[in-house]
């Protein structure tokens, strides 16, 4: 596998989602006196620093945000076609049931009706 394409801090535009290691955050418009990007951690809302004082020069992998939320969206439209597939499934079960319980009916009446039929003959020869 791969690794995913780097890209320095400060190369990132603002609004921009990043992971270094395992945080995930963001890239604001903003930077302090001395020209550092102000970035953000997801989850805490903590000022990213990176674990150094220049965080501008860091390497971090670029997210697209776009590209997550179609993701997101087709998973939820998959999850709901799986969904009603499922649905699907237990209504055809139920109706092989019925099926099946209406096939053992007819089958107990026409074995029912063929032992008459036989004791009638039976009768009928004595």
């Amino acid at each position: 596998m791969t690794m995913p394409e780097q890209i320095k801090l400060s190369e990132l535009e603002p609004g921009t989602l990043f992971k270094r290691g395992e945080t995930y955050g963001f890239k604001s418009e903003y930077r302090n006196d001395k020209g550092i990007c102000e970035c953000y951690i997801l989850g805490s809302g903590e000022m990213f620093w990176g674990g150094t004082g220049q965080p501008n020069n860091l390497k971090v992998e670029q997210i697209d945000f776009h590209s997550l939320i179609k993701q997101a969206e087709k998973i939820k439209e998959l999850q709901y076609e799986l969904l009603q597939a499922n649905n699907q499934v237990h209504e055809l079960d139920a109706f092989k049931n019925h099926a099946e319980f209406l096939l053992g009916e007819r089958q107990y009446e026409y074995l029912e009706k063929e032992t008459q039929m036989h004791l009638l003959r039976e009768k009928a020869d004595v």
